[in-house]
């Protein structure tokens, strides 16, 4: 894994870990992390650590190369965890929200768009960075100057030489 996927997972979990300390200041204890990713688990696994949790809600996020996989996480939660609410966040489902719907009807609620207190879109900066390094030149480097989840009207990119 490279330096700037790796960051790009750790600020990921950095995110999901915020919420969940968020959420047990509030009064929520019952909260779980199950990184299925990571930790490499098949469906079977998965499948048996939902049954046995039997959680409230269900929440999993994704990005576009691993929508599918999300929906399918969810739709094996739904089978063994039927009375929890079922929500699904992330870029893909912030946009795409129409067609994760309709292709995953198990999915009962989607999460739109991101807060944070830095921006968040380092794998854009990154595929930015590789295209235009390689097209235009290779010293250009890429950086997110402002970010839509930090409360910027957009996400501005900015190259440099250097």
């Amino acid at each position: 894994m490279c330096k700037r996927q790796f960051k790009f997972v750790a600020d990921l979990m950095r995110r999901i870990a915020e919420r969940a300390v968020s959420l047990r200041r509030v009064g929520f204890d019952g909260i779980h992390f199950i990184d299925a990713m990571t930790n490499d688990y098949s469906d079977q696994v998965l499948a048996e650590k939902i049954a046995a949790l039997q959680p409230g809600v269900v929440g999993v996020t994704a990005i576009t190369p691993s929508i599918y996989k999300a929906e399918q996480v969810q739709r094996i939660a739904q089978e063994h965890a039927p009375g929890a609410l079922h929500v699904l966040g992330g870029v893909h489902a912030t946009f795409m929200y129409k067609q994760v719907l309709s292709e995953a009807p198990w999915v009962d609620v989607i999460v739109r768009g991101e807060v944070s207190e830095t921006p968040l879109c380092h794998w854009h900066a990154a595929v930015f960075e590789t295209l235009f390094r390689r097209l235009v030149d290779p010293r250009l480097r890429c950086v997110e100057e402002s970010c839509c989840a930090v409360g910027a009207p957009a996400c501005r990119f900015v190259l440099n030489r250097g």
